[in-house]
């Protein structure tokens, strides 16, 4: 059982805290200080994040808005014009468009918004005045979304709590899904994206009789897929990090799988 315990250990940091970096110790005015400026940055990405989920939710119905009569969207003249063959190119781009984009707005923002809340938590407990309670690394070029200029500078990545618990890897996690370009983004923003676009259109247009039935079949099996498709990359999101962490602490805490170490085959060459 002790072995077993070590083994554990070794592979789950996490079972007791740990520093992501070499730790300072702050000076009291930064300690004193610091919980108005946690306090601040948590209140403008609280807002920032309502905003963000608000943009992702409304911006498309709000756009159709101005072509929405009392008919419906089905009687707007933009759907019967002579090159409305065009909307079997546009609507998909479309789709993968607003869904990506939403994917990054809505992760990025509920990150740094839960780790803004964590660290001012963190400010007002005396357990915590001796060392410092975040950081800031640098993405190489290209790695994070940023400007067009940060493929060449990166971009700098900040409000990392320096205390890694359970709670702020899981809180880094949804942090660097947003912020880091990856697979999931395309693929789940882009399924996301379909059942939004879709939704919001049979709901505007509307659909009425057996299309409603039908239509609202197709959302719930789209949110479906999602939802699976979510629970099947469970095991991707941690891995997805910048290279600044690869051989940090977060790297092989929890719930990140230890390195796999493979055995060597021995075999017995026979005696002559």
């Amino acid at each position: 059982m002790a072995r077993s315990a070590t083994v554990r250990r070794s592979i789950d940091p996490l079972t007791s805290p740990i520093m992501l970096g070499r730790d300072i110790e702050p000076r009291v005015a930064a300690v004193l200080l610091r919980p108005f400026g946690y306090l601040l940055v948590s209140v403008v990405w609280v807002v920032l994040f309502l905003v963000c989920v608000a943009t992702a939710v409304v911006a498309l119905p709000a756009a159709l808005s101005g072509t929405v009569g009392d008919a419906g969207l089905g009687a707007s003249p933009a759907f019967h014009r002579s090159d409305t063959w065009m909307a079997f190119i546009v609507i998909p781009l479309v789709m993968a468009v607003l869904g990506c984009v939403g994917y990054l707005l809505i992760l990025a923002s509920l990150g740094n918004m839960l780790a803004a809340l964590t660290l001012f938590a963190r400010s007002l407990r005396p357990s915590f005045r001796h060392e410092r309670l975040s950081a800031s690394i640098r993405a190489a070029g290209g790695e994070a979304v940023g400007p067009a200029t940060t493929a060449v500078t990166g971009v700098s990545l900040s409000l990392l709590p320096m205390r890694l618990t359970r709670w702020t890897k899981f809180v880094m996690i949804v942090q660097f899904n947003g912020w880091v370009i990856n697979g999931p983004m395309f693929s789940i923003g882009s399924v996301w994206g379909a059942l939004y676009v879709f939704t919001v259109g049979w709901v505007l247009w509307p659909a009425t009789g057996v299309g409603l039935v039908v239509c609202g079949v197709v959302s719930a099996a789209l949110a479906g897929i999602l939802l699976w498709m979510i629970w099947q990359r469970r095991s991707v999101f941690p891995t997805v990090m910048p290279g600044a962490l690869e051989n940090s602490p977060y790297r092989w805490s929890w719930p990140n799988k230890p390195p796999v170490t493979k055995k060597r085959d021995r075999r017995t060459m026979p005696s002559s």
